[in-house]
């Protein structure tokens, strides 16, 4: 046999220098997408083996002693069989053009479909942002014009409602001003003339109070005179003044006496007796102290100078207080003395 080397697949190159590494790149890309292939495929087994060479026999040992040449002839036939099996073992064994064609496409069509789903992911990504992107912008963009707008407007209408509102409060305001300074002005005059009212009326009163008080200045008040049905006052307080205190009064001093009008309230009602002048008056009241256990004489008074002269005994400050020639006097703790009128300020003047 010239050679015993295997021929080369069909489709694969025979250079030398590249072969191994050719079969190598083979057995990696069978090796690569197994799953994918097919079952042919799936069961080839890619051999790095080469053919068994078997040695070549020299005449001597072909023919060895007592060897004949029949001998020799078949076992050159059994060693060509041999190398064609091997051969044939081989080029089942090697990977067709077709098995690499099938892998190569099934790994490229996976490969293409990942990357085909990368690009569309990544498209859609890149498009949904981008979308995302301008939406917000042209939404952004419209809300600002529309708000802006609105806005403007909005400040532009209340601006003028706002003003006008201002100035119809400012008219209300200044009609209600000009009617509270004229209320202020007649509310003035009123209180002005209410206390010059207050004034006259209670110089009007001081004066009806003094001058009633001057009208009484002669008369003198009994309290607790037993009263009898029919009485002659005149005559039995004259007789009773020259019995007890010796004092002889004219009937004529007298110019009248009589007991206040209304109900006793369980007792004698009181006396007036109005003397014809302030000294007979004194004359009898000197000796008012003596006639205690019959009865009590004091100054008939008005109302207004008795409610002062409580006052003035109640008040802290004051020692005593007491009614003479139509006035009323008080001294304080401090011993010293006023008159008062009916509307003094008590405190006050004390305080001073």
């Amino acid at each position: 046999m010239a050679s015993n080397r295997a021929s080369p697949s069909p489709g694969l190159s025979t250079t030398p220098s590249t072969k191994g590494t050719k079969e190598n790149k083979k057995k990696n890309l069978v090796q690569l997408n197994i799953k994918s292939a097919s079952a042919t495929v799936k069961n080839t087994v890619v051999s790095d083996k080469k053919a068994t060479k078997k040695p070549r026999l020299s005449s001597s040992d072909q023919n060895p002693v007592g060897a004949s040449d029949t001998t020799g002839e078949i076992a050159g036939e059994n060693d060509l069989h041999s190398i064609l099996e091997s051969l044939q073992e081989i080029k089942q064994g090697m990977v067709t053009k077709t098995d690499i064609s099938v892998v190569v496409k099934n790994i490229l069509s996976e490969l293409k479909g990942d990357f085909v789903k990368e690009i569309k992911t990544a498209i859609k990504d890149e498009i949904k942002k981008e979308l995302k992107t301008e939406l917000k912008t042209e939404l952004k963009g419209e809300i600002e014009k529309f708000t802006n707008s609105n806005v403007d407007e909005k400040l532009k209408q209340t601006r003028a409602d706002t003003n006008e509102k201002f100035d119809a409060l400012n008219m209300d305001l200044t009609d209600i001003r000009e009617k509270i300074a004229k209320e202020k002005r007649e509310l003035q005059k009123m209180s002005d003339d209410l206390r010059i009212t207050t004034k006259n009326a209670q110089q009007a009163i001081s004066m009806a109070n003094f001058n009633q008080q001057y009208s009484q200045k002669c008369n003198i008040k009994i309290l607790g005179w037993r009263e009898k049905s029919k009485e002659d006052l005149k005559q039995e307080f004259c007789a009773f003044l020259k019995q007890r205190v010796k004092v002889d009064v004219n009937p004529h001093d007298i110019l009248a006496i009589h007991r206040v009008p209304g109900n006793r309230n369980g007792g004698p009602r009181p006396i007036i007796v109005r003397m014809i002048s302030p000294e007979s008056k004194t004359l009898i009241m000197k000796h008012r102290k003596q006639m205690k256990e019959e009865f009590l004489m004091v100054d008939h008074i008005t109302q207004q100078n008795a409610m002062l002269i409580q006052k003035l005994k109640e008040h802290e400050l004051v020692h005593s207080a007491w009614y003479f020639n139509s006035k009323v006097f008080a001294i304080d703790k401090n011993d010293r003395r006023y008159t008062f009128d009916i509307f003094d300020d008590i405190n006050k003047k004390l305080r001073a």
